[in-house]
């Protein structure tokens, strides 16, 4: 996911470096794709991967997503078909597991030997454009 979605990240990181605060970004479940979308964030701005671990498994605590899933099944086909399945066999695509997020920063260190070098490398953050976006994202200790 992280790759298939580079040119998103890229975007993000752009507006970000711009200024361009406050910025939103969603995907439809608001785990998966928004998870790594605020795990590439902190981790940018210098957050413990536990602490980012940790912040993307809130959604399970905060979001009822059996009552969202049956919400949204009026109008989005995946989700009706989702409806008609098991619980036991759609929870785990609903859930913010730390395992999921785990393995994704896991894919990319193996590929690219750290989250920082994937960043720099695949998405273009310049040291520039970093310290723009710490600067702006967080306040002196």
């Amino acid at each position: 996911m992280p790759e298939k979605h580079k040119d998103s990240f890229r975007a993000m990181f752009g507006y970000l470096a711009q200024s361009k605060i406050p910025l939103a970004f969603n995907c439809s479940a608001g785990k998966d794709r928004t998870g790594i979308a605020a795990a590439l964030v902190l981790t940018l701005l210098g957050v413990p991967r536990e602490t980012v671990v940790a912040d993307y498994a809130l959604s399970d605590d905060i979001v009822d997503y059996k009552a969202q899933m049956k919400e949204s099944a009026a109008k989005n086909p995946s989700y009706a078909f989702l409806t008609q399945l098991p619980w036991e066999v759609v929870e785990p695509l609903l859930a913010s597991d730390p395992a999921y997020i785990e393995a994704a920063l896991d894919a990319i260190t193996s590929k690219y030997g750290s989250v920082d070098a994937f960043i720099a490398d695949e998405l273009g953050v310049t040291p520039a454009m970093k310290q723009t976006i710490v600067e702006s994202q967080t306040t002196p200790a």
